[in-house]
């Protein structure tokens, strides 16, 4: 997923022509990223630095692991980044194509494909 991001926000630079959209699209991969590998170092470490399959599980039924309220914070917060930065990019094909020289029916089809990759 975070790779995907990455590459969607590197095509989206390709084809901006303003400096706002250049600074949401840095925004909100930076943003996804930070967030992105802060859960998964969460989601390794939760129980201690893991050294075998085993010692997790046992770690977990002996409840010696982060809190649910931890984990539900963190998978909300993530969940919370990931749905925004997938707003913005769905919605800045929309706002890049507004200004675009082409016609109507070039444009539809244009947002289509952007709006499909950006999803």
């Amino acid at each position: 997923m975070l790779a995907f991001k990455i590459s969607l926000g590197l095509f989206f630079l390709r084809i901006t022509h303003k400096k706002w959209q250049r600074y949401v699209i840095y925004v909100a991969v930076t943003i996804s990223t930070v967030f992105s590998i802060a859960y998964l170092f969460f989601a390794i470490f939760q129980c201690g630095v893991p050294k075998s399959g085993l010692v997790f599980v046992a770690r977990k039924k002996a409840k010696a692991c982060v809190g649910i309220d931890a984990i539900l914070g963190m998978g909300y917060a993530h969940a919370a980044v990931v749905s925004a930065t997938d707003w913005a990019f769905a919605i800045l094909p929309i706002l890049l194509l507004r200004k675009a020289d082409l016609d109507i029916q070039e444009k539809v089809t244009v947002g289509f494909i952007l709006v499909l990759g950006s999803l």
